[in-house]
């Protein structure tokens, strides 16, 4: 999932201090022409959420995803208080989202899952919702750039909620604060923390050993802790997990991170 934005929009608000992105104009964002035929379904929101659920994951082609964001859409207008739906439609923009390259685009995705998420308990009560709001305000912060600082605390503190479900993304809430505390500069600068970045990023590689990003980002924070030998071992194990076989498309782009990592 998307969690580097959240280290570069850390980077981004107070790493280059008064450095500015204006504000992307919103897009409308159009249905696409896909094969599947989305009124099949109906209005059925619970299974239109559950197929959209089916379609956001890892190992499915861009065309399934962009599908699933279609389902998880029609899914919410049909229920816009079904949780379930509210929960799709966060997570399959935050995919969607990741890997669009038009900025405003990006961002409209990204405004469309914060509301959802909102809609359900984010930034300060459900746990899950906070996760997939996390992630797509870090991407809507990246774009924004200094002028989206009001925002930081928002995203920290649904952060701080999402730790209530560590399983999301198999451990996908640990390694997501542990990696804002490494990168964010330490008080007062900001809220960096690399003893937290370091339990937190443990926690999830103890937990959670399967998923290739805990180990590459427990390595990046061993590495600035001084323990060069220690952050070696992890990224070979990251780089032994990321196979195409396990996280079809994201295992190259993990690849490249783990390489990069490595020099």
């Amino acid at each position: 999932m998307p969690i580097r934005w959240l280290a570069l929009a850390a980077l981004t608000l107070w790493v280059t201090g008064c450095w500015h992105r204006p504000a992307a104009v919103l897009a409308p964002i159009a249905t696409p022409q896909l094969a599947f035929d989305p009124t099949l379904l109906g209005k059925d929101a619970t299974g239109l959420a559950a197929a959209a659920e089916r379609l956001c994951a890892h190992l499915t082609r861009p065309d399934q995803k962009e599908l699933g964001f279609v389902l998880a859409r029609r899914a919410y207008e049909a229920s816009p208080h079904h949780v379930g739906a509210a929960l799709a439609l966060a997570h399959c923009a935050a995919v969607k989202a990741e890997v669009e390259k038009d900025p405003a685009m990006l961002e409209a995705v990204a405004q469309v899952g914060l509301e959802a998420a909102r809609s359900v308990g984010a930034p300060d009560r459900d746990a899950r919702a906070a996760y997939w709001m996390a992630l797509n305000l870090g991407m809507v912060i990246y774009q924004r750039g200094y002028a989206a600082m009001p925002l930081l605390p928002v995203e920290v503190a649904a952060l701080k909620t999402a730790q209530g479900a560590p399983d999301l993304d198999l451990g996908g809430p640990l390694r997501a604060l542990g990696m804002l505390y490494l990168k964010a500069p330490p008080w007062p600068a900001g809220p960096g923390d690399l003893d937290a970045a370091l339990e937190l990023l443990k926690t999830a590689v103890d937990n959670y050993p399967s998923h290739p990003l805990n180990h590459l980002f427990y390595a990046q924070a061993l590495r600035e802790n001084g323990d060069g030998e220690a952050a070696t071992a992890e990224l070979k194990r990251a780089s032994d997990l990321a196979r195409i076989e396990l996280w079809g498309d994201y295992a190259a782009r993990w690849q490249e991170d783990i390489q990069a990592a490595a020099k």
